[in-house]
């Protein structure tokens, strides 16, 4: 699904930027990969931590004219011709977070995807050290690609990553399995449940149809980021694709073909494998199911309510 806006500057410099807009954990790596593989083109990002660095240690922006990003991923591969995908989250994404943090208003979710890191020079020592950023994204984003994912399998997939991350003693205490997870969500959510009761932010209803789904505040900040999410490209004017992650599995040529069209990248170089099988459905009671369901539809905007309806019924 495509929006039909223009470019918003034709006078703009090349290549311009384009996002990738992804709740983290939806298949960011894989797309960023699959096209940098496909494409033999270079890619960009909002975080210079995960940048090429100059031989000063300094990130390397895109554009001389806008210094606080986005950043070349690496410089070993050509420049696109046209649009160079720009890996961003956005906001209101934090995992274990509660409403103070996790809270966002179309403004801050906005400047949250133009926001980022780079590595500057180290002050009084040897190194790099990182910085906070942010850009102009009106001025010089011109394109995005927004990706989805199922929203059980979502969020059990940034509890993976989690496992990850966490030392030891986080891992025994919630197991990378169905108990785990459920044990991790129960407390998760008994955690912020104060301070949500309190927010003024949150509705009664909301709160009420947070009972009985497991890492409630999970589903919360995905079904807005979403919401947001759309909202933003369209009150932007950017030409927008929507992709799934889904689709890697079952409509993949058609999915490759429609990325490469809209950022008129070449395709040239090996196509890098998607693995398919990685589905949660065990990891949720069909109760689960039904309480999350009902606080998403609560939730949603019918823009987004477009994008995420035809994975109720899979």
């Amino acid at each position: 699904m495509t929006n039909k806006y223009p470019d918003p500057n034709p006078d703009a410099p090349w290549p311009r930027i384009a996002w990738l807009m992804s709740f983290p954990n939806s298949g960011t790596s894989y797309t960023l990969v699959l096209l940098n593989q496909v494409s033999n083109r270079t890619l960009a990002s909002n975080y210079g931590q995960e940048c090429e660095m100059d031989r000063n240690g300094r990130s390397i922006p895109v554009h001389p004219d806008s210094p606080f990003g986005p950043f070349y991923r690496d410089t070993k591969r050509k420049n696109p011709d046209k649009y160079i995908i720009t890996k961003s989250h956005c906001g209101g994404r934090c995992p274990e977070c509660g409403p103070s943090k996790y809270l966002e208003t179309r403004r801050s979710f906005l400047i949250s995807c133009a926001s980022g890191s780079r590595m500057v020079p180290a002050i009084n020592t040897t190194g790099s050290m990182r910085e906070k950023v942010h850009y102009d994204p009106i001025q010089i984003v011109h394109r995005a690609i927004h990706l989805i994912r199922d929203p059980f399998d979502n969020i059990v997939s940034q509890f993976h990553h989690l496992q990850k991350e966490r030392p030891l003693v986080w891992r025994d205490r919630y197991p990378n399995n169905r108990e785990g997870f459920q044990k991790w969500c129960r407390e998760v959510d008994s955690v912020f449940w104060p301070e949500e009761r309190k927010s003024r932010l949150i509705d009664d209803d909301v709160l009420q149809a947070f009972v009985g789904v497991p890492c409630h505040g999970e589903f919360y900040r995905y079904m807005q980021w979403h919401n947001l999410a759309f909202e933003v490209t369209r009150r932007m004017e950017i030409p927008t694709l929507t992709i799934r992650y889904e689709h890697y599995a079952d409509k993949f040529d058609k999915q490759l073909s429609d990325m490469l069209t809209f950022l008129q990248l070449p395709s040239m170089g090996e196509v890098y494998e998607f693995q398919s099988g990685k589905n949660y459905d065990s990891y949720y009671s069909d109760n689960d199911r039904t309480a999350a369901w009902k606080l998403m539809k609560l939730l949603v905007t019918p823009e987004a309510w477009g994008a995420i309806k035809e994975y109720e019924t899979k």
